[in-house]
């Protein structure tokens, strides 16, 4: 099972696709609550319609986005590791979704997408725990741990996310 996660945070549509291609993703998750961004080629349909140009097929997980008032508490609070504890029994009540992107992710090279940069800093990491957490019987195989590479990040395994 091969997952990435990629935020667009700082990118052109340009740079975030020729990522998406290098690293050969062939389907990017959406995991925005509201697939909407003050860059307009990254809301839902012109961001769907570039992917698509280049084979890249789109898919939209609202229900796993991070709710409103998860949010808004890290950003008053700055607390990225109770905002994650707090993202991830959110997500575990998602379970339909989950089981939904988990069917993806093993016949596909997914990236998990969304705005953050930073994936340890953003709800995509404690996602792909989950989805890791249900692969692998509630428990990590292997030492967690992120790759880096030019703006994309492959999760062998996730590091600094609450468990």
């Amino acid at each position: 099972m091969d997952l990435f996660t990629i935020g667009y945070e700082g990118l052109t549509i340009d740079a975030f696709i020729q990522h998406l291609l290098r690293w050969r993703i062939d389907t990017v998750a959406d995991v925005r609550l509201n697939p909407v961004s003050r860059k307009p080629a990254f809301s839902k349909t012109p961001l769907a319609e570039a992917l698509a140009s280049h084979n890249i097929q789109y898919f939209h997980f609202r229900e796993l986005g991070t709710p409103q008032a998860l949010r808004n508490e890290v950003r008053g609070t700055g607390d990225y590791r109770k905002f994650i504890l707090s993202y991830r029994e959110f997500v575990a009540t998602k379970v339909a979704a989950l089981q939904e992107l988990h069917k993806l992710i093993r016949s596909k090279r997914v990236a998990l997408m969304c705005l953050e940069k930073d994936p340890e800093k953003c709800h995509r990491s404690a996602l792909a725990a989950a989805i890791n957490r249900s692969s692998t019987g509630n428990r990590l195989k292997k030492q967690p741990k992120l790759l880096k590479s030019q703006g994309i990040v492959r999760l062998d395994n996730l590091k600094n996310v609450p468990m």
